[in-house]
């Protein structure tokens, strides 16, 4: 896949130039594509024939492989926090997926770094007023 950058005059190799990608879906910095990885044109095996989708950052030139499992997923879209893209499973049933681009912490997740920030705080406290004892005990033992 070579994407061509009409207003700098530039070509970039998006992904692995030897194996197939289709779909292409560009926007918001990313640019989201369907490919064959490990999958020979010449002699195809059943176990790659799924595709797979691949977003590639604009501003950082990294490509990374969102999906790597046996299913067949194809036809991404670029939206502004949300990659969509459909999804056949073993039981040739058709999906629609959505991933997001942004981190989200689950209301479990939050309350457990909470909980370990104030566990923390309270160690350190702990830990310093242990010093504290220690370095006056030591002194009082010098005189």
């Amino acid at each position: 896949l070579v994407m061509f950058d009409r207003t700098e005059g530039s070509m970039h190799l998006i992904g692995d130039g030897k194996y197939p990608a289709a779909d292409p879906a560009l926007g918001e910095g990313v640019l989201a594509f369907t490919g064959w990885d490990h999958l020979n044109p010449t002699n195809p095996e059943a176990k790659y024939m799924d595709g797979e989708i691949h977003l590639h950052d604009l501003t950082t030139n990294l490509t990374e492989v969102l999906t790597a499992d046996t299913k067949d997923q194809w036809s991404p879209t670029v939206l502004e926090d949300h990659i969509i893209y459909l999804e056949r499973s073993a039981a040739e049933e058709t999906t629609v997926r959505i991933y997001s681009r942004e981190v989200v912490l689950q209301p479990y997740s939050n309350t457990v770094l909470q909980v370990g920030l104030i566990v923390m705080l309270a160690l350190t406290f702990l830990y310093v007023v242990q010093i504290q004892q220690e370095a006056r005990a030591g002194r009082s033992e010098e005189e």
